[in-house]
């Protein structure tokens, strides 16, 4: 088979002229997507008067998306706006106690390609100590990365902890924040079978001790994400990160037919069905 190339195509991908009989083409995509959410494969935690998480490196990988977890024990206000290297994040879920603090969860598709780093920035509400955790997830659906999860606010009460039930599938990640209160030190808290822990700060907050803990857990039809403590309030958030298309999305293309040993002059566009894939190969 002989091929030369002709021009490109807008909003598409132009294959090379074919000189060739009538024949049915099979298009493969040449960058599989994943088929399930992996374990971060990097984060950073946070614990100080400073709205900025600096130098925060993101290792290269397939489907790529930043987690921002932002924490303000003095105001129940979620930030007003978070970034990477000066890219929007976009807001996922938040909960607050309706007086003096506040989580809230945010993402960023990332893509796939190198390695990268820069600076996380939040608008937090007031000054003070803040909690930033950050982590990063491959395998995640870069439309629509993540679907937000029930929470859970306790203002008052004696060794306080959380249960909450987040729709997933099997593939996907199930991400949260529990966020705790004790007056005299930071809190003992323990997550559930299953549950791995990613960002963990604690520290003196106005009037006690707050301690701060992310986790994951892997995809099912129902995931329950649980945390025991001694605390006496708590705040608790959960996400579900979704999983990117298993497979190669099949692409669709534009008939042609030519005479034997005459290049083809109409057709044989390809136009991609995911936003991640960026080669094919014709079989």
């Amino acid at each position: 088979m002989k091929m030369s190339i002709r021009r490109g195509v807008s909003r598409g991908f132009l294959v090379a002229g074919l000189r060739l009989l009538p024949a049915v083409l099979f298009l493969l995509a040449a960058n599989f997507a994943s088929a399930a959410v992996t374990p971060p494969t990097a984060q950073a935690t946070q614990f100080t008067t400073s709205s900025s998480l600096t130098s925060f490196a993101v290792p290269a990988g397939t489907d790529r998306v930043l987690v921002v977890t932002a924490s303000d024990p003095t105001s129940p206000t979620q930030p007003s706006a978070v970034t990477f290297n000066g890219t929007p994040m976009v807001f996922v879920s938040q909960a607050n106690d309706g007086s003096v603090a506040s989580d809230s969860i945010w993402v960023l598709p990332l893509g796939t390609g190198g390695a990268a780093s820069g600076n996380i920035a939040v608008s937090f509400a007031s000054g003070g100590v803040k909690f930033i955790g950050a982590s990063v997830f491959d395998g995640v659906h870069q439309t629509t990365p993540a679907v937000a999860g029930p929470t859970k606010s306790v203002t008052t009460g004696v060794n306080v902890g959380s249960s909450l039930v987040v729709a997933s599938a099997v593939g996907d990640r199930v991400y949260d924040i529990f966020d705790t209160f004790l007056s005299s030190a930071a809190a003992t808290v323990t997550p559930t079978s299953g549950q791995a822990p990613i960002n963990d700060g604690a520290g003196a907050v106005p009037s006690g001790f707050g301690h701060y803990v992310t986790s994951h857990n892997a995809g099912a039809a129902n995931v329950t994400m649980s945390w025991t403590s001694n605390s006496e309030a708590i705040l608790h958030v959960t996400m579900n990160l979704k999983a990117a298309p298993a497979g190669a999305p099949t692409p669709s293309v534009t008939n042609s037919v030519t005479a034997v040993n005459t290049q083809s002059t109409t057709g044989l566009v390809i136009t991609p069905n995911s936003g991640s894939v960026t080669h094919f190969k014709i079989t």
